[in-house]
């Protein structure tokens, strides 16, 4: 579920920010500044990301350890039905093989 969301919402919370940002013509002594400011809204924009894909993960494992349950489907009977089966023919052949030779 994150692996189809979170790409999408990175795109909206990156690209939102560039757009509030404007025009990127700025003097030499604005330079330091707007880079510290640059770099503590990228910082913040990737922290909701993360907390988003957290809460996303977390969530599918909640749902996931709430739900799930060890019972035995239908459809698993018939392969455990044939592999008994097959278990008791080579019983069979092991019975009759020491049969034969205590003979």
């Amino acid at each position: 579920m994150a692996s189809l969301f979170v790409p999408s919402l990175v795109t909206l919370i990156l690209d939102s920010e560039v757009g509030e940002r404007g025009d990127h013509s700025f003097s030499a002594d604005d330079h330091a500044d707007t880079k510290d400011e640059e770099s503590a809204l990228l910082k913040a924009q990737w922290n909701v990301i993360f907390l988003v894909t957290a809460a996303l993960h977390c969530t599918g494992g909640l749902v996931f350890a709430l739900t799930a349950s060890a019972k035995r489907q239908k459809w698993n009977g018939e392969e455990e039905a044939e592999v008994e089966d097959e278990e008791e023919k080579d019983n069979q052949k092991v019975a009759e093989n020491s049969d034969l030779s205590g003979v």
